[in-house]
C-alpha cells in the first residue's frame, strides 16, 4: 500500500448524470488516497461502469424530510467516515491540474494548522452571507 492511502481520504460525490466525468476524475485519485465514493442515485449498470475506480462506496440515506443528503453526507459522515489523518472533499465536476498532488502536500506543509484549502493556490478572501428562506425564517426577518 502506497503511503498516500494511509494519509488521504478522498470523497467525491456525484449522481447518475457524473459518470463520464467520474471515470477519469477517480483514476486519478485512487493512487493518491482511499477513494470515498457517495451517491444515492448510481444504478447497478452505472455502478458496473465504476468498478475498480473507487475503494469504498457510500450510498447515504434520505434524511427524515425527504432531501437527498450529499450536503448532510458531507457534514455528517466524512468525518465519522475517514480515518486518514487528513481528507480532500470534491464534486465529481473537478478538473485536477496534473501537478494538483503537489499543491496539496506544499499547502499541508507550509500551513500545517489550515483546515481548508480552496481550489487555487494562493490566500483568498473568504466572505460568508447568509441568506435564504430558512435563514429569514430562523431570523424571524
Amino acid at each position: 500500500m502506497n503511503r498516500y492511502k494511509k494519509e488521504f481520504d478522498v470523497f467525491v460525490c456525484g449522481g447518475s448524470e457524473h459518470v463520464s466525468l467520474l471515470k477519469p476524475l477517480l483514476k486519478t485519485l485512487l493512487p493518491f488516497g482511499t477513494v470515498h465514493l457517495g451517491s444515492s442515485f448510481f444504478s447497478d449498470s452505472e455502478l458496473v461502469e465504476l468498478r475498480g475506480l473507487y475503494d469504498v462506496l457510500h450510498k447515504p440515506r434520505h434524511s427524515d424530510d425527504g432531501y437527498s443528503n450529499f450536503e448532510l453526507f458531507s457534514i455528517r459522515d466524512i468525518n465519522r467516515l475517514a480515518s486518514a489523518p487528513h481528507f480532500i472533499k470534491l464534486d465529481a465536476d473537478t478538473y485536477l491540474d496534473p501537478d494538483w498532488i503537489k499543491y496539496v502536500e506544499e499547502s499541508l506543509q507550509a500551513h500545517p494548522d489550515a483546515v481548508l484549502f480552496g481550489p487555487i493556490r494562493g490566500n483568498v478572501d473568504i466572505n460568508v452571507e447568509l441568506s435564504g428562506a430558512a435563514v429569514r425564517q430562523l431570523l424571524n426577518r
